[in-house]
């Protein structure tokens, strides 16, 4: 095996300047290619369907939250008793979507370990050097809401969106091998993004942004 690398290495060596930036580029299109083909297409179908999910509870427990205050609203100056079952009931079903929102993101990975997690994973490969953890400011998701719901939505399970930025240094073979094992945690988490950029070849810089979603607003502990 390191015969063969030594006689790549040679040939690549016999190359003009202008071929070997060919042939890098050609290398780095394909990479880039299949690493979205394997990895990033399946990841970004299956972070879609369950943001679809969330957003559809929510706008469940943003129409029952509206109809609850209506009835309120109506009824305040002449209550009875059927109108305030009507109410408790409506209340139930706001308190049982929340626990559909709880149990949704239990398999998250919490804002407080995310970065422990994604540093130890890192550390555990061998070719990858650490540049720098930062987190984000966390960020209240509203989807859908209408002109004067701002008020009424406090009163629904709050997602908080917290993400986080993740910087590198490795090879492409050490770098998938982290993405992949990032992939297969018991957790699950959000891509929202990667940048390659080759400083010395083989290594590169990698940059990697992912966010998690939980119904609290701390911060993530870096």
């Amino acid at each position: 095996m390191k015969t063969r690398l030594q006689r790549l290495a040679a040939r690549i060596d016999a190359l003009s300047l202008r071929e070997r930036g060919l042939l890098l580029f050609a290398v780095l299109a394909g990479l880039t290619a299949l690493w979205d083909q394997l990895l990033m297409v399946p990841l970004q179908t299956q972070q879609e369907g369950l943001r679809g999910r969330l957003s559809a509870v929510r706008g469940k427990a943003q129409e029952a939250e509206t109809a609850a205050h209506e009835l309120v609203a109506r009824y305040a100056t002449d209550p009875n008793r059927s109108q305030r079952e009507r109410v408790g009931a409506l209340e139930a079903d706001i308190a049982g979507l929340d626990g559909r929102l709880r149990a949704m993101t239990v398999d998250l990975i919490g804002p407080r370990e995310m970065a422990r997690v994604l540093e130890k994973a890192l550390l555990s490969q061998t070719g990858l050097r650490l540049r720098r953890v930062e987190n984000l400011a966390p960020e209240r998701i509203r989807p859908g809401e209408p002109d004067g719901a701002s008020r009424r939505s406090d009163d629904l399970p709050a997602l908080y969106r917290h993400g986080i930025v993740i910087e590198f240094d490795g090879g492409y073979l050490e770098t998938l091998r982290y993405l992949q094992a990032l992939e297969h945690m018991s957790w699950l988490l959000f891509w929202d993004g990667l940048e390659y950029a080759v400083e010395e070849f083989p290594r590169a810089r990698v940059t990697l942004r992912l966010h998690t979603l939980s119904l609290g607003e701390g911060w993530i502990g870096v």
